[in-house]
């Protein structure tokens, strides 16, 4: 169609060429046999002539083009149209070259969200199945026995499939919430240590579960931040949560602070089995685990410490615990990093 239209306006570039050669010609004609008065009003129509010319040219030709957009545009519309797709550009009249890539823009950000969309609706299900089948075997379980110590078991091991279940939901509306479109931060000044020292006795109960012991550094240097403390809340617990998962029985947890002309960093490092170099960027994205580790988890605490970050404007790296054992996790936020903003 774009090849047609081409052709269309060479055609009639052509045919105003020969008309107004045959305009010119006749005015001539007219002022050698004397016609003066004809003339200068046939001049003056000229001129209007021509200027409407020039502007039916430039602004009625387009027209085609986009009617053709827009019956594209509509199959944006759900339930509207068949698959959209992309216009080329290559051939595209100049005067609409903007529109055509901009709806060429929104086409690829309309199929990579619904791409995104999908993709996360079927890794939660995929992932929901597991508590909801263990709630399932358990309970028959606990129906087909009338040995007590068996029913309790099974009892203890439902609650545990309950509470993995309750831990995905509560972890995949954060997610969704902390991905939201233009999510505005609502920054004030935040005193890290207390905010670990919050996250800590938040997660006492799981620590506890394990022996696990969760050290803060003895530096007593008051480090704060511009920053979301309920996102940093978010981040903090995560982070935890996720050492005391792949932290052994009796082991430990510590959280340090530290600052330096970058910024502020926090650095939590357990004792588990780490996560091997070529694993680090893969464990970022939600649903995703270290071959190396084990099959407790969720898969979304570190996804959603990431975003977290990227909210702040921050970074976060993973890197080998203490004497090569173990996962650090180290975040790091410049100074300002939470001046309010959409993301």
């Amino acid at each position: 169609m774009l090849n047609r239209s081409a052709a269309k306006r060479r055609l009639l570039n052509l045919l105003l060429a020969t008309l107004g050669f045959v305009w010119v010609a006749t005015v001539y004609f007219l002022y050698e046999h004397g016609a003066s008065s004809t003339v200068y009003l046939l001049f003056l129509l000229s001129v209007v002539l021509a200027v409407a010319v020039v502007g039916l040219q430039r602004h009625l030709l387009p027209v085609q083009e986009i009617r053709r957009i827009n019956a594209l545009a509509s199959e944006i519309v759900p339930g509207i149209g068949g698959e959209a797709k992309a216009i080329e550009e290559k051939g595209v009249p100049e005067e609409i070259l903007p529109i055509t890539q901009a709806y060429n823009l929104l086409l690829d950000y309309h199929e990579d969200r619904h791409r995104q969309e999908r993709d996360f609706i079927a890794d939660a299900s995929h992932e929901l199945r597991t508590p909801l089948a263990g709630v399932r075997l358990q309970t028959q379980i606990a129906m087909r026995t009338d040995d007590a110590a068996k029913q309790a078991r099974a009892h203890k091991n439902i609650l545990v499939a309950i509470d993995r279940g309750t831990r995905l939901v509560e972890q995949l509306l954060t997610l969704s919430r902390l991905t939201a479109d233009k999510k505005v931060l609502n920054p004030e000044q935040v005193d890290l240590r207390r905010c670990c020292e919050i996250a800590v006795e938040a997660l006492a109960g799981a620590a506890d579960a394990k022996r696990i012991t969760i050290e803060i550094d003895n530096d007593q240097a008051v480090f704060t931040l511009m920053a979301e403390k309920s996102s940093i809340l978010t981040l903090l617990d995560n982070l935890l949560l996720n050492a005391i998962q792949f932290s052994p029985e009796g082991g430990c947890v510590h959280i340090s602070l530290a600052r330096d002309l970058g910024g502020v960093t926090i650095s939590v490092t357990d004792e588990g089995p780490g996560v091997p170099e070529a694993d680090r960027a893969r464990v970022l994205r939600r649903f995703q685990k270290s071959a190396a580790g084990t099959k407790t988890g969720t898969g979304l605490g570190l996804a959603i410490a990431k975003r977290v970050v990227e909210l702040h404007s921050g970074d976060l790296v993973l890197g080998e615990g203490t004497g090569g054992r173990g996962l650090t996790v180290a975040v790091t936020f410049p100074v300002g990093s939470g001046d309010k903003r959409a993301c």
